[in-house]
């Protein structure tokens, strides 16, 4: 059955990473797949989701990886087929507006045409979207939309101290991105977005500087 929680101020933070986690560690019990939609606004709040869904599945025995959608790799479903490790490892997938083709519909194409590769092998994963993206994602992807098994959103705005902590660091380390190639878009579009959550915070001057 397809849920779709699209209130986030009427749930806690925790409660809606619990539902990713409850869903995935079900997928596990079941040895089925799970398609998971999270649709985001900050990439700090994305990191901290991130950091907590790692822990959690960290003590299930699964292993998380970070892959993203590139021009030159924009066939999601057929890299993630032919990965010997996917029993293991719950893949957290961004940037599908990257894709490349016409109006950047090829990786949205891929996910419709392939998407019983999901099913098939069993593929565990969370599908970062921003909100343009979700609006995309019914339009050129109908087939894989009704494929999914939940959708959550995080609208929340990162807090001080997640801004403290992640937006210098951000401005000099890498993206480790370990599927697909190292790709120059998935750095700017990560930086910009940090840039975004901090605007107008006196506190991050510096910091907005080093990211610029």
């Amino acid at each position: 059955m397809i849920e779709n929680w699209q209130y986030e101020e009427t749930e806690a933070l925790e409660v809606r990473i619990n539902r990713l986690f409850w869903e995935l560690k079900q997928s596990l019990a079941f040895d089925q797949a799970s398609i998971l939609l999270a649709v985001y606004r900050s990439e700090l709040v994305r990191a901290e989701v991130e950091a907590k869904l790692v822990q959690q599945l960290r003590e299930l025995g699964q292993r998380t990886e970070q892959v993203y959608i590139n021009e030159q790799n924009h066939d999601l479903p057929m890299a993630l087929r032919s990965r010997a490790d996917r029993a293991t490892t719950v893949f957290f997938v961004s940037g599908v507006r990257f894709g490349g083709g016409r109006d950047g519909q090829n990786a949205y194409r891929a996910l419709n045409i392939r998407r019983e590769y999901f099913v098939e092998y069993r593929l565990r994963m969370v599908l970062w979207l921003t909100e343009e993206e979700e609006r995309r994602l019914p339009r050129y992807a109908p087939d894989f939309w009704a494929f999914r098994h939940l959708v959550i959103t995080f609208f929340d705005n990162p807090r001080l101290e997640q801004i403290e902590k992640h937006a210098r660091t951000a401005a000099w380390q890498g993206l480790d991105f370990a599927s697909f190639e190292q790709d120059i878009d998935a750095k700017i579009a990560f930086r910009q977005g940090v840039l975004s959550d901090i605007q107008g915070i006196t506190e991050t001057n510096t910091d907005r500087l080093e990211l610029l």
